[in-house]
């Protein structure tokens, strides 16, 4: 399956030596906390990339994964079966949070839970610049 993993090109050396590595996201609930590389079917930036302009320029890495594979899963689908917890303790769903979302906004993403090898990557071109 070909995915897209979108960030900037400050942290290419390091995806070049490591492959993607998982992170918690902020706000934490988006995962309930869990680590994930975060991968889309569009190659269309994601606006949200243009607000991070102190770690480079927007790139786009290409991903190969299995379909199949237990640690990939469709963000929209995986996230809508999860309670969560608001700050006042209240409890919702998954589900709940998606109904503020226009129906396709996260039709395109998905989680990797798990690091992704340097080897299932195609980066584009980088400069190291001291």
């Amino acid at each position: 399956m070909l995915l897209y993993h979108y960030t900037t090109s400050g942290f290419l050396p390091r995806i070049d030596e490591n492959g993607l590595q998982p992170h918690v996201p902020d706000p934490e609930y988006l995962t309930q906390g869990q680590p994930v590389v975060w991968l889309t079917t569009e190659l269309e930036q994601p606006a949200w990339l243009l607000l991070n302009p102190a770690t480079g320029d927007p790139v786009c890495i290409q991903v190969t994964l299995d379909p199949n594979s237990k640690r990939l899963a469709h963000y929209a689908t995986w996230f809508q079966k999860k309670s969560l917890f608001s700050s006042t303790g209240e409890v919702f769903t998954g589900e709940d949070l998606l109904k503020y979302l226009s129906p396709g906004q996260l039709a395109a993403w998905y989680v990797y839970f798990g690091n992704v090898r340097r080897n299932r990557l195609v980066l584009p071109d980088y400069t190291i610049v001291d």
